[in-house]
């Protein structure tokens, strides 16, 4: 299944394009921190970016709501071609860095309710699926 939950501030500006298909594209990157024990017991952290990219109306509210330094919950998957890694959105909530674990609860409360309002893994799939060819028509 390729599902990916990021939580992140924006450190870029949110720009916007027009595909050929009329569809807009706002494109903006993130950083994500990570941190773990090492073997020496030693507390270790870095930052990881990731290029974002929101169609359709996700596009609109996101060029029109970030600022650099905003912090933000994505909710989406990963698309790579010709060596390029990227995440498309499926849904973009912009919160305070106050409200961070306030945020991350209602985008996990988002994933747990597609899990639990499936009757198996196939049909959880399927609309993983659906909203993602939503995404991509940007509905």
């Amino acid at each position: 299944m390729n599902y990916v939950f990021l939580s992140g501030e924006v450190t870029t500006v949110p720009s916007m394009v027009s595909l050929p298909t009329k569809t807009p594209l706002c494109v903006f990157s993130i950083k994500v921190e990570e941190t773990w024990v090492d073997r020496s017991q030693k507390k270790c952290r870095r930052f990881n970016n990731f290029k974002i990219e929101a169609l359709g109306k996700n596009a609109s509210g996101a060029y029109e709501t970030l600022t650099l330094g905003s912090f933000v919950n994505i909710i989406g998957y990963l698309r790579t071609d010709k060596d390029r890694t990227r995440v498309r959105a499926y849904t973009i909530t912009a919160h305070d860095k106050d409200s961070l674990a306030e945020g991350y609860a209602r985008a996990l409360d988002q994933v747990i309710a597609i899990m639990e309002n499936s009757d198996s893994k196939d049909q959880a799939l399927n609309k993983i699926e659906v909203l993602r060819a939503e995404v991509r028509e940007g509905n």
